[in-house]
C-alpha cells in the first residue's frame, strides 16, 4: 500500500519500482537487525509504519535511522513518532554502554518536502552535499 512516491522517497532510486516494493525484500531489509532494530507502528491492527535503526561505526556512536509510512497514514504524526521512539532506544542502548555522544544521522530526498520537515522540526541540521538529490541530516546528542 506504498505509492511510487512514497517508495522513492524512502527507497530512493536504487532499486527499481517492482524491487523496492518486493515484500520478501522489504522484510529482510526492515528486520535485518544485526547491528540495530526496527520498529513497527500499527493502526486499527495493520501496518502502518515502519522504522529502522543500526549502528555504523565499531565505536557505536553513529546511528543511521529510516522509516516510512504508509500514504493514506501520513500527516498524522506517525513518522514523528517513530523518530522520537527511534531516537529513545538509540539513546536508552548507548547510555547502557556508558557512551556520552551519539550522533543520529539519515539521507533524505531534496524534494521529500514532509521528511525535511519533520527532521527540522526534531532539530536535526540538514546538510547538502551539493552532488545529487539528497540532503544529509544530523542532530549530535550528549547522553
Amino acid at each position: 500500500e506504498l505509492s511510487e512516491e512514497t517508495v522513492e522517497n524512502r527507497w530512493f532510486y536504487n532499486y527499481s519500482f517492482g524491487l523496492r516494493t518486493d515484500p520478501k525484500r522489504l522484510l529482510h531489509q526492515c528486520t535485518n537487525t544485526q547491528q540495530g532494530f526496527a520498529l513497527v507502528a500499527l493502526v486499527e491492527g495493520k501496518l502502518s509504519g515502519i522504522g529502522r535503526a543500526f549502528f555504523s561505526e565499531p565505536k557505536g556512536c553513529i546511528a543511521h535511522v529510516a522509516f516510512t509510512v504508509r500514504d493514506i497514514d501520513q500527516s498524522f504524526g506517525i513518522g514523528t513518532i517513530l523518530l522520537s521512539e527511534l531516537t529513545s532506544i538509540i539513546i536508552k542502548r548507548k547510555r547502557n554502554e556508558k557512551k556520552r555522544r551519539i550522533t543520529i544521522i539519515a539521507e533524505v530526498l531534496r524534494t521529500n518536502k514532509k521528511m525535511v520537515g519533520l527532521f527540522q522540526k526534531q532539530g536535526f541540521t540538514l546538510l547538502c552535499r551539493g552532488y545529487d538529490d539528497t540532503l544529509h541530516v544530523e542532530k549530535s546528542l550528549s547522553i
